[in-house]
């Protein structure tokens, strides 16, 4: 008796831990304030050592939105992309060769044109010279630093598609940020290969599915904003390793927060915190063990 009993328990823990988490309301955790909010107006610096020809700052663009326009996404309009603006694209595309790309990698060149083409890049608020002149650094969005892509910088500027796994190929990429868009799919598990990232902003897109536990080998990360998205799901046992972690949103998700120590234990290292008000409830199933 005794057996069948420590038997059931096992399999109990093993589904709970493996397929059965269940976000419920958290009132422990707050949701931020507008006068929090309103502090992000400001210009941020992140503290770190990276060789970057300029302060690395939040770009003026940010202050355009202002956070009470911040309308949940499934409040947005959706404007889907025209098939004129479709068909340049994929001429485009088939028109341009990366082996006349003179200042990065080819790989990193197909990596950002893999980006355009995933994302209707005709369709683009602004594109300047994407795809036209053979020096990457002078795409909208983009900076070189030493030969490699360090930062892309396409805030609110009329991405509709798919992240494209190929951007995992950008392994000197230090900030990437394409928040105020029109993604939608989910998030490449090729992300987790920017090991030199510091800066990830995926908010206010359509982006949904689960969070790629591969995003925990994002060890020098410092500001990760998945807010305001379709993404569900626990937020990965993973994310204990971003050790650098200063900022975390996901308010406006349906991800929820894992109870364990040390997922409790890394929260409480991270200074600025604006979560979904969910934890990961554990769902028992019924079990008969003969």
């Amino acid at each position: 008796m005794k057996s069948n009993i420590s038997r059931i328990v096992c399999t109990m823990v093993v589904l709970c831990l493996v397929f059965s988490f269940s976000p419920v309301s958290a009132l422990s955790v707050p949701q931020a304030t507008v006068d929090s909010l309103e502090l992000l107006h400001e210009p941020i610096k992140l503290d770190i050592d990276a060789q970057l020809t300029e302060p690395f700052l939040l770009s003026p663009k940010l202050a355009q939105h202002s956070w009470q326009d911040n309308v949940k996404i499934s409040e947005r309009k959706y404007i889907p992309p025209s098939p004129e603006d479709q068909a340049i694209t994929e001429q485009q595309v088939q028109d341009f060769n990366c082996s006349s790309v003179s200042d990065v990698p080819p790989l990193e060149c197909e990596s950002l044109v893999a980006l355009y083409d995933s994302t209707n890049g005709a369709g683009w608020v602004d594109n300047t010279n994407w795809l036209i002149t053979t020096t990457v650094d002078d795409w909208y969005g983009v900076t070189v630093t030493n030969g490699y892509v360090t930062q892309i910088n396409l805030l609110s500027n009329q991405l509709t598609g798919n992240i494209p796994s190929d951007m995992g190929n950008l392994s000197y990429l230090q900030m990437l940020k394409l928040h105020y868009n029109q993604l939608s799919g989910s998030i490449p598990s090729e992300l987790g290969n920017l090991g030199n990232l510091l800066w990830l902003e995926l908010s206010n897109n359509y982006i949904s599915g689960s969070v790629p536990s591969e995003l925990g080998s994002l060890t020098n990360l410092q500001w990760l904003d998945l807010s305001n998205t379709h993404l569900s799901g626990m937020i990965p046992l993973t994310f204990i390793n971003l050790t650098h972690l200063s900022t975390f949103y996901f308010n406006y998700t349906n991800l929820c927060e894992p109870m364990t120590p040390d997922f409790l234990a890394w929260k409480s290292t991270v200074l600025i915190w604006f979560g979904s008000g969910l934890i990961c409830e554990c769902l028992f199933l019924p079990l008969i063990v003969r």
